[in-house]
């Protein structure tokens, strides 16, 4: 079975078996950072920080705005220099992928790909497109990269499980990681759509969260969160134990904290330095 390996200096190894979708070795529980990144310069701060992956995307475009494929081009050429750095890109929103819209081939040199659900309400619904959208992007030829789906937690879909009961949502949960399963999809970044109002903590409490997280590591997936988290949040959700694979982030070391600005390489460096001197609470790594 082919696969690829994620490494770096300060993290054991992750594979990832292409044919079935699935984490087959995950030693580390300590979360990588992925940064997302506007353009070349953004790329060049983003690596000199620390980043484990770049994630290409046009913030004015919304929360997963697409970037240009020059642009995307042009980042793969820089990463493809900096050995051991991945990356991702954002596609906008499934509804943005009708039938007639061109699939840029620029989108095979990376090693991930992640659509928002749009208007997307019941979970059905939702894995129907998003199903539907990367069978048309590998019947076009765009094969290599793995799928990532995202749950904006601000949305109806993220309302659900905000709102129900445990055994509730422990069932939702469980059905959807059945779905990434079922349909070969790497993992789930859980987001949020209206990066005005508040971080992901406002609307995911840490239980469900946990719950989440164990329900995809438990079915061989990856989990990311993101939903302008700052420093302070990352800081505490590690605190008490709260490790997904992933951190994501922009607004957190762009200058000012304003998404709309540069990242700076070292602001990358601080929030990479405090998540390696990091101990989680409760996880058996402290002595």
């Amino acid at each position: 079975m082919s696969g690829f390996s994620i490494n770096d200096h300060f993290f054991t190894e992750i594979r990832f078996e292409l044919s079935t979708g699935e984490i087959t070795d995950k030693n580390s529980p300590m979360p990588k950072l992925l940064i997302s990144v506007k353009n070349e310069t953004e790329a060049v701060e983003a690596i000199q920080g620390g980043a484990d992956i770049l994630d290409i995307k046009d913030p004015l475009n919304g929360p997963l705005g697409m970037a240009e494929a020059e642009t995307i081009e042009n980042i793969s050429d820089i990463c493809e220099r900096h050995q051991g750095i991945q990356t991702s890109a954002a596609l906008g929103e499934l509804e943005q992928w009708c039938d007639s819209r061109s699939i840029p081939a620029c989108l095979n040199r990376l090693d991930y790909l992640k659509v928002g659900p749009g208007n997307s309400i019941h979970l059905e619904q939702w894995f129907e497109k998003l199903v539907q959208t990367k069978t048309r992007f590998q019947d076009a030829g765009i094969c290599h990269p793995c799928w990532i789906a995202v749950l904006y937690a601000d949305r109806e879909a993220g309302t659900i499980l905000q709102q129900s009961r445990q055994s509730q949502y422990e069932k939702l949960v469980e059905r959807m990681v059945n779905r990434l399963k079922e349909h070969h999809f790497a993992g789930l970044l859980i987001d949020t759509a209206q990066k005005w109002n508040g971080s992901l903590r406002k609307y995911f409490s840490n239980q469900l969260l946990l719950e989440i997280i164990g329900a995809l590591h438990s079915g061989g997936k990856l989990c990311s969160l993101a939903g302008r988290l700052t420093f302070q949040e990352i800081e505490s959700l590690i605190q008490r134990s709260i490790l997904p694979d992933y951190y994501a982030v922009r607004s957190a070391v762009c200058a000012g904290g304003d998404r709309q600005a540069n990242i700076e390489s070292q602001r990358v460096k601080e929030l990479k330095t405090m998540m390696n001197r990091m101990t989680p609470k409760q996880t058996g790594l402290s002595q």
